[in-house]
């Protein structure tokens, strides 16, 4: 993606079905957060649970916490690139919603190493 240099021609992107602005709305608006979180994250979370019975990890549930947490993270990424290709926001500012992200998933990764030892 690329930041247009004004409103003006942010929305002729958005007009433009070939461009990358375009798509990206579209996918956008396509795909929720719902259509990676439940197969991903709440399924294997219940199955997990369920295997445990009594003596679930604590890790299992920081791991489901740590995952809703990259989920809105990901979602406020998701707006921050639109403010960026818009000319909204700087690269400073996209790159601390890219490292936000990047920090969720690092904790979801730990919570998977804390459930691999136990």
């Amino acid at each position: 993606m690329t930041p247009y240099p004004n409103a003006t021609a942010a929305t002729a992107a958005l007009n433009d079905s070939s461009s990358m602005a375009s798509k990206w709305s579209k996918l956008n608006t396509q795909i929720t957060s719902t259509d990676f979180f439940v197969p991903h994250v709440t399924t294997p979370y219940n199955q997990a649970t369920t295997a445990y019975g009594n003596d679930t990890p604590t890790a299992l549930s920081d791991w489901q916490n740590d995952m809703n947490d990259t989920d809105a993270s990901l979602r406020e990424w998701a707006q921050a690139a639109t403010k960026w290709t818009d000319s909204e926001i700087s690269n400073d500012q996209l790159a601390t919603a890219t490292q936000k992200v990047q920090q969720d998933i690092a904790k979801a990764r730990a919570d998977i190493t804390a459930l691999q030892k136990q």
